[in-house]
């Protein structure tokens, strides 16, 4: 009998300072590069969640207090973060699942490096992963993490 399968070890110390830039969404947030993330969310049993915006987004402009908020950063330990500039990383275009606004908040399995459809703005028919200071993210975030946090 051959050893065991590699299991994620869910209770790895995780490094909770960024690597990433911020660019003005949540200083407080251990930010990730989406290299960095998919990895660490495959180590770490972590869900992944990405932010893409661009620094001339008006929408994404009026997103960025809710990066500051307590509850916010906070429910951001539960996850990995990555965020990424569209327009400094073109490959966030691939993780363009119903076109390529702004902003777009997706979120990721741990072991998965595909979008889960289930987890995007349910008051949304259309831009489904697009949100507002209004939206519910926080209550998207909690879901992914009954989805597929660490149990």
């Amino acid at each position: 009998m051959g050893p065991a399968p590699e299991r994620p070890n869910r209770d790895k110390p995780r490094v909770d300072v960024a690597t990433a830039p911020s660019h003005g969404f949540g200083e407080e947030i251990a930010w990730r590069t989406l290299e960095e993330g998919l990895a660490e969310a495959k180590s770490s049993g972590r869900p992944l969640m990405l932010l893409v915006h661009a620094s001339w987004c008006k929408q994404c402009k009026r997103l960025k207090p809710s990066f500051a908020g307590k509850d916010l950063t906070e429910l951001s330990r539960e996850f990995v973060m990555v965020n990424a500039d569209q327009d400094e990383s073109p490959w966030a275009l691939k993780y363009a699942p119903d076109g390529p606004y702004l902003p777009r908040i997706l979120f990721f399995p741990p072991d998965s490096t595909a979008v889960d459809a289930s987890l995007s703005n349910t008051k949304r028919a259309k831009s489904r992963y697009f949100y507002t200071p209004q939206d519910d993210l926080i209550g998207t975030m909690q879901k992914a993490l009954t989805l597929h946090g660490k149990s």
